[in-house]
């Protein structure tokens, strides 16, 4: 999903304005999501703001397609399984590590979606590609035997997703665990 267009604002400007919102989002929570909060960290006036945003929602989706397409990455194309995993797992490992507040604002919108159709909406989607993309990494490697005894897609898919979604508030430690969690999986140790 594209967010709308933005009133004629170059690309800069909104670059600019989607980081300003992101960190008024990660200071304030979702409260700092106000107009006047925004305009004072991106430097310009209400007035400008309402004319390259419109809606409040508007801002809502550029951060939200600004937050999400930061792990687009995160995910290798090739490789085995196992390197694949292991990209997967150290890319967020260090993501959570480097920028918490990262993962602070997405919280902030997963804790929004129930009440906003257009978070809700972005939320589900990708997380849906993601638990798809990860299923086909674990087909793959129930193919080549790549997984532990006992390991399920389903299981696998929903314990990598759980695990994140947990280490995420404990940044500190998203290494060790996410490495452990690698370890679980595996036939063999890496």
């Amino acid at each position: 999903m594209t967010p709308p267009p933005t009133g004629g604002a170059t690309d800069e400007e909104r670059l600019t304005i989607t980081l300003a919102a992101f960190e008024c989002v990660a200071r304030l929570g979702f409260e700092g999501l106000r107009r006047k909060h925004v305009a004072a960290e991106a430097g310009i006036d209400n007035a400008e703001l309402e004319r390259l945003y419109p809606a409040e929602r508007d801002l809502v989706a550029h951060v939200l397609d600004y937050v999400t397409r930061q792990f687009w990455g995160t995910m290798a194309p090739a490789g085995s399984p196992a390197d694949r995993l292991h990209h997967h797992l150290d890319s967020l490992s260090r993501m959570i590590s480097e920028r918490p507040v990262l993962f602070l604002v997405l919280a902030e919108l997963e804790v929004r979606a129930p009440h906003d159709p257009l978070v809700r909406t972005v939320i589900e989607r990708d997380e849906r590609g993601w638990r798809d993309a990860l299923s086909s990494l674990f087909r793959d490697g129930f193919e080549q035997d790549t997984w532990a005894p006992g390991v399920t897609e389903e299981g696998a898919v929903d314990l990598v997703v759980a695990t994140i979604k947990g280490v995420r508030l404990a940044p500190l430690r998203a290494s060790t665990t996410l490495a452990q969690l690698e370890q679980v999986l595996l036939r063999e140790r890496r």
